[in-house]
Formats: C-alpha cells, structure tokens, sequence
C-alpha cells in the first residue's frame, strides 16, 4: 500500500506544481498588467499635471493681461477727464475774453482793458466800458493776448466751422471755401 500511496502523493505534488505553475503564470500576467496600468496612470497624471502648469501660465497671463488693461483703461479715463477739465478751462478762458458788444473773441492786438479788467474788442471799443459803464482809458491787457494766442478760433465766414490758431486764421480766411467771391466772368 504504500507503493501506490507514494504514487498518488507524486501525483499530487505534480497537480499541484501545475497548479502552481499555471497560477504563477496568471500572477506574472496580472502583474503585467498592473504595471501597465500603473505607467499608464502615471502617464495621464504627468500629461494632467502638464495641463494644469500650462492652465496656471495662461492664468497668470492672463492676469497679466487683465492688469494691463486696467491700467489702460485707467490712464485713458485720466487723459479724458484731462482733456474735458482743459476744454472747460479754455470754454471758461474764451468766455472771459470775449467782448460784451459783439461776442466774439479778439484776434487783433493790443487788447483794450477798461481799469476793472473788463476786455473788449478793437471794433466794439467805445469811451465807456460796455460792462461796468467806466471810462476805458488806454489799458491794454497782455494776459488777453496771451490767452488769444493760446485758442483756437472759428473762423468768421458764415458755414465754416473750423478753428486755426490765431496766427493762422487769416490764413485760411483768404482760402475759405465758404468765402464770397467775385464771379470770373464778365457777363455775371
């Protein structure tokens, strides 16, 4: 009994190193595909993390951007609120220079002043100031002329609306298209 003992104890042994053979197998397999799987995620974990670097540069970019623009925008309101503030300043300097009678600002010089500093024009200049009602004298004011250089002025042909700095004005009124003038022809 024990030949045929021995024989089924080898027989087993054999079963089992088959067993653990094909088991073997099936592990080194499985393990093959845990790290597969393993350098797969840590293939999508550096591509994930090489997405959010490059979302983190686009966002500080961005920001970047964002701040730029700001500050643009902010000097673009300085400059506006710059320029409106001139203009008011030059409405509020013409309109203290401009003569009471006729309305219209001065493009000749000297000034004339009457000794309460009220300006009037050349034309429109009469022994009496117009606004105070005070003799005018001879005062002639250096700051109007200044201020008459510094502006632009219309021009004085009716429909032309365009403004030349003073040394310019009677430039343009010689070329104005809006001009009267004289017809070539004799027959007219």
């Amino acid at each position: 009994m024990r030949p045929k003992r021995i024989k089924m104890v080898k027989d087993d042994e054999v079963k089992y190193e088959e067993e653990l053979a094909v088991l073997k197998t099936a592990l080194e397999d499985k393990n093959e595909e845990i790290e597969a799987m393993e350098e797969k995620a840590a293939n999508d974990r550096k591509k994930q993390e090489d997405k959010i670097k490059c979302l983190k540069l686009l966002k500080e970019k961005l920001e970047v951007e964002a701040d730029n623009d700001k500050t643009e925008i902010n000097n673009l309101k300085r400059k506006l609120r710059e320029q409106v503030k001139g203009k008011t300043i030059v409405d509020q300097l013409k309109e203290k220079i401009e003569c009471p009678v006729c309305f219209e600002i001065p493009q000749t010089v000297p000034v004339p002043v009457c000794p309460n500093g009220h300006f009037v024009c050349n034309e429109c200049k009469a022994d009496a100031c117009p606004t105070c009602r005070v003799g005018m004298g001879e005062g002639k004011s250096l700051l109007a002329v200044t201020v008459m250089e510094n502006i632009g002025h219309r021009c004085k042909i009716v429909d032309c609306e365009e403004f030349f700095p003073l040394d310019k004005i009677e430039e343009h009124v010689k070329v104005c298209g809006h001009r009267i003038v004289s017809c070539p022809s004799s027959k007219c």
